[in-house]
This record gives structure tokens, C-alpha cells and sequence, in this order.
């Protein structure tokens, strides 16, 4: 890696002052659509979560697919969510078909896809739904998961974008009879051969490693994260990411802004806070941030 920065989220954004902001200044221009495909039987809640943390970043079009009962379940929720009811919790054929043909006759015309969210017994249908977006329609793929199949399909697919715990990485290197010594090493080597960026999030910290660089951001000083803040994240890199070209600026972005609504959140209700009070703080945090880069920009 060329740089290997262990900052605070103040100094990531000081970084990011330093970086192009004309992505940024232009942020409310953009209306940006994003897919997300996913959802298992014991976590439907996974996929809202990060559909509606998009949402706060004002994109025009935010598609859910999901099997038919959490789709409907979600209709009452959030009216401003466009469904795609799918007829079972795992990827088939069959679904993969569906949403193909959906962006074949321009039904579905999201420029980033977001794969994962609550599917626990994942087969290669994710993945040939992956090559079918990226290939035939030119769509960014971020894989809210880690596993060897998700891997193997980062031969076909470039500039992807991985989303995992620290710990769903460590079990699964360990599989491949990977030391804690080495994982660091192989993920590096990935990210470098693979042409990916990889976004982990673990207790203390989250690590980026994207255009052979790594940023190390320090979290809240707590025991450790809700298991919603993973989809939450997932959601605002997606978002970023359709509102822009510059990758590295739209994780960098959407990373500040995460651990900005975590830290508020945290700090107003410590260990209590909920998913909505994240939430609630990502428009402040977003303006915070565009208002900072109108200024730069035209100075």
C-alpha cells in the first residue's frame, strides 16, 4: 500500500478537503438510483435499514427486490421505496431472470446494486446476477458480505466494492488456512489484484483499502456496533456512490458521514441508541459536509 493513515474521523475529513471536492459541490445536482437485492427469512430488517439510510442522502430512485412477504411488509413502513416482490428469500434462477429482464426494457435503471442484506445460504446465483449487472449494463456491484464465492467472482468483476465485518473476514480466511498475521497481507493482495476496494468494520475502527491505499478511522469509544450499523453503512456507500464518479471520495465520504451520525447518536444516548437516531443525524452530517465543500470549491 502506498499510504496506511490511522486517523480520527476529523482528520478523515480534513483528508477529504484536501481531495477534489467538485464531486461533492455538485452532490445535490445529482438524483442517483440505487437497487438493493436481498433479505433472508430470520433478518428482513437488514435491507430497510440500509434502503432508508440512502434515502437520506436525497437519491430519486431507491429499488428494493426481496422475496414477495418482506416486500410486503415493508409497503407500510416506507412509501417512497420502489418494490420488486421476488418469489423466494434466495437468489434463483429464476429471480436473477426477473431482475435481468426488469433492466432490459428499462423498468429498473439503478446505476449501483447493492447484493447481500439477510442472505445466509448464498449459491452462485448472487454472483451470476453480479456478472449479468456489471457486464451487459454497466452497473457497480457492492457485496454487503464476505465469502470464497465472492471471491472467485471478482475475476469478472472490476472496481467492486465488499462491505463485511472483521470477524466474517477472519472466519473466513481462516478456512483457507489464512494467520491473523497474514489476513492483513492477503487482503491487500486482493484489493490490488482484483482491482476492489474493501470496506471492514470492526469494534474500534473501520479499515478502507481502496486504489492500493489504506485509511484506518477510529470509532465511537464503545464495546462495540448494533448489528444494524453494518446495512446502514452498506446503504450510504451505495448512495455516494451513484451520486459521483470519484470512488474513493464517495467511501470516504459516506464513511465520515457514518461514523458523524454513530458519534452523535452515541453520544447523546450512549449505549441506548437506536437505528432511527443514526438515521435522524445523516441530512445534518450530509449538509455539514456539502456546505464545507461549496465553500472550498469556490474559493
Amino acid at each position: 500500500m502506498s499510504k496506511n493513515l490511522v486517523i480520527s474521523n476529523n482528520e478523515l475529513l480534513n483528508y477529504i478537503k484536501k481531495m477534489n471536492v467538485k464531486d461533492l459541490s455538485k452532490f445535490n445536482n445529482v438524483y442517483g438510483s440505487i437497487i438493493l437485492i436481498g433479505g433472508g427469512f430470520y433478518d428482513s430488517t437488514s435491507l430497510l435499514h440500509a434502503a432508508e439510510a440512502a434515502s437520506y442522502l436525497g437519491l430519486e430512485k431507491i429499488y428494493v427486490a426481496a422475496a414477495k412477504p418482506i416486500v410486503e411488509s415493508y409497503r407500510s413502513i416506507n412509501i417512497d421505496l420502489i418494490y420488486i416482490p421476488l418469489p423466494d428469500y434466495k437468489l434463483t434462477h429464476g429471480c436473477v431472470s426477473k431482475l435481468s429482464k426488469l433492466y432490459k426494457k428499462g423498468i429498473i435503471d439503478a446505476s449501483n446494486a447493492l447484493i447481500g442484506f439477510g442472505l445466509k445460504s448464498l449459491n452462485c446465483e448472487e454472483y451470476n446476477l453480479a456478472h449479468i449487472l456489471y457486464n451487459k449494463y454497466n452497473v457497480q456491484i457492492v457485496f454487503d458480505f464476505i465469502s470464497n464465492k465472492c471471491i472467485d467472482a471478482l475475476h469478472e468483476i472490476k472496481k467492486a466494492i465488499i462491505v463485511c465485518l472483521e470477524d466474517e473476514l477472519n472466519v473466513l480466511l481462516k478456512q483457507f488456512s489464512i494467520s491473523e498475521e497474514g489476513i492483513d497481507n492477503y487482503v491487500k493482495r486482493l484489493v490490488s489484484e482484483y482491482d476492489i476496494s474493501i470496506v471492514i468494520l470492526s469494534k474500534f475502527n473501520i479499515s478502507i483499502l481502496a486504489n492500493k491505499e489504506q485509511y484506518i478511522i477510529a470509532t465511537p469509544s464503545r464495546s462495540g456496533f448494533k448489528f444494524f450499523e453494518k446495512p446502514i453503512l452498506t446503504g450510504l456507500i451505495g448512495g455516494f456512490l451513484s451520486k459521483m464518479n470519484n470512488l474513493k471520495l464517495a467511501i470516504l465520504g459516506a464513511v465520515h458521514l457514518y461514523i458523524y451520525a454513530v458519534n452523535k447518536a452515541f453520544n447523546e444516548y450512549g449505549c441506548s441508541y437506536t437505528s432511527n437516531d443514526i438515521k435522524c443525524n445523516i441530512r445534518t452530517g450530509l449538509r455539514k459536509l456539502l456546505e464545507l465543500s461549496n465553500q472550498l470549491y469556490k474559493s
